[in-house]
C-alpha cells in the first residue's frame, strides 16, 4: 500500500524530516487507532480521520515546546 503524500507530510514534519521513523511509524500498530497500523487504517474510503490525529498530534507537540 502507497502512502498519501499528504499523510507522509505530516509525519515527516512530527519526526522533523526523519524519513526512516515517518515510514516506521505507518507499519507499527498503534494504540489510538485500536492496535492497526496506520497503513492499513482506511475507513469510508479516506485517510480523514487518520489525518486529523496526525494534526492533532503536531498541534500538541507544539504546545509542549
Amino acid at each position: 500500500m502507497i502512502i498519501p503524500e499528504n499523510l507522509l507530510s505530516l509525519v515527516m514534519r512530527y519526526f522533523e524530516n526523519d524519513l526512516t521513523r515517518a515510514t516506521l511509524w505507518f507499519h507499527v500498530p498503534n494504540p489510538v487507532l485500536k492496535g492497526m497500523k496506520p497503513i492499513d487504517y482506511k475507513l469510508g474510503g479516506t485517510y480523514d480521520r487518520l489525518e486529523k490525529m496526525i494534526g492533532d498530534a503536531l498541534r500538541e507537540s507544539k504546545h509542549d515546546s
